[in-house]
């Protein structure tokens, strides 16, 4: 029996033992416990189910601690499945309670849970706020734990800004207080996300480097999850490296580990990577077995955030096949699950997509309003590379309409974002206005 189904089996004997000694509080506190070991399978809804469980005793003995830790677990639960709305209205409520209580650790817990949420829907500047402030009582209160996780997140949210450089000075420091208190766990997390702001940057065997020195880590504490994470990682710098076949051999070994320790979530994640590979190989029928695997997953655990995802996947490799209205249908209700779930990020992501499927339809006037609709959305959450992604594709389809003094200024604004935070899209958008006959 693999480790987390033995570490399930004992916290089922000892709940029998709880209730047949009629202790609700040991009770409660098992069921949380086991509400955790289904979460680290990837069993996410089994794991709600004890979560409600354990909050219910909690408030039944008027237990304010174990109600806030039930209820931020609950919060981390709706979060991994993509119900961002309902982890963020559970991290709210936890956040009001250990105020209430005293609990000044938990307070930075809560709001790092927030930010991270916030930044899940694509409000990015809103989670930087709640992250800041999540270091701040780290601070205040000594624990370096608090303040080395709000100073990753910090980084992850700059990243997803598309500020590769700043996420890497707030990942360093991470590591460092990291390592300070020994914490092998987030180092590796942080060696991790300093390789993908690498990659971010072009810089992809600066990433290799450090995903290595993650899974080394992650091996030598046999943190089995972060093991997957680590060889997924590396599959996809090697994809970008253009290796594509080394790629497949690193998301096979994960996808192995993740059906061993039966990370379902994990799972889909990999088959969906396997399908980039191999759509990146030229193979786009078998890419789309892959992401039609990966959506049955998504499903089954009741993931609607990466349900998202693969169906815009899916959509982006029937548009490859020049299938342009099944990719449109695809990209629509991946749209769809995004304005559902409030995944503001996702939600401009696709509608950028819609607008090139509207563009090979030839319905031009459409595709610049989706542009348009995506522009506005990447303006509003900070996302600097998806504003770029939009002006370019404004840029070209005014150049294309005869519009050409637009659609150069619109390519001259993308350019000066890709350069500004540093993306290797700057080349792109400088090879295009050169074509026109721009210097640059």
């Amino acid at each position: 029996m693999a480790g987390k189904e033995q570490e399930i089996d004992l916290y089922e004997k000892q709940l029998t033992s709880a209730r047949e000694i009629g202790d609700r509080s040991s009770e409660g506190a098992i069921l949380g416990n086991l509400g955790t070991a289904y979460k680290n399978l990837g069993e996410v809804r089994k794991a709600i189910e004890f979560y409600k469980k354990s909050l219910e005793i909690a408030r039944e003995f008027g237990d304010r601690w174990n109600e806030a830790a039930a209820l931020g677990n609950l919060g981390d639960a709706y979060y991994r499945l993509g119900e961002v709305n309902k982890a963020i209205e559970l991290n709210e409520q936890d956040l009001k309670i250990a105020r209430e209580i005293g609990d000044q650790r938990d307070e930075g817990i809560a709001l790092g849970n927030l930010g991270n949420a916030y930044q899940k829907i694509g409000e990015v500047l809103k989670a930087i706020e709640f992250h800041k402030r999540s270091f701040a009582i780290g601070h205040e209160i000594g624990d370096r734990s608090v303040e080395g996780n709000a100073l990753g997140n910090l980084g992850v949210a700059h990243a997803a800004l598309g500020d590769a450089i700043k996420a890497i000075e707030f990942y360093n420091q991470a590591m460092m207080f990291a390592r300070e208190i020994v914490d092998r766990l987030n180092e590796a997390t942080w060696l991790g996300n300093l390789g993908n702001a690498y990659a971010d940057l072009g810089e992809v065997r600066k990433a290799i480097e450090y995903h290595e020195k993650a899974l080394v880590i992650d091996r030598e504490i046999g943190n089995r999850g972060g093991e997957t994470a680590a060889l997924g990682n590396l599959g996809i710098a090697y994809n970008k490296l253009g290796e594509a076949n080394k790629a497949i051999e690193l998301f096979e070994e994960a996808l192995v580990i993740a059906r061993e320790i039966s990370d379902r979530s994990s799972e889909g994640a990999i088959l969906g990577n396997l399908g980039v590979a191999n759509k990146k190989l030229g193979e786009v029928r078998k890419a789309i077995e892959f992401y039609e695997k990966a959506l049955v997953i998504d499903r089954e655990i009741g993931n609607r955030g990466d349900e998202g995802v693969n169906l815009g996947i899916l959509g982006n490799a029937y548009g490859t096949l020049g299938e342009s209205r099944k990719a449109l249908e695809f990209h629509e209700k991946a749209l769809t699950i995004a304005v559902e779930i409030g995944d503001r990020r996702n939600e401009g992501t696709w509608l950028g997509n819609l607008g090139s499927d509207y563009a090979n339809l030839g319905e031009i006037s459409k595709a610049i309003e989706f542009y348009e609709k995506q522009l506005v959305i990447e303006q509003e959450i900070g996302d600097r590379r998806g504003e770029g992604n939009a002006l370019g594709n404004l840029g070209i389809t005014y150049y294309k309409l005869g519009k050409t003094d637009k659609g150069i200024s619109q390519m001259k604004q993308a350019l000066t974002i890709f350069q500004t935070i540093e993306s290797p899209k700057a080349e792109w958008a400088r090879e295009r206005l050169k074509e026109w006959g721009v210097k640059v």
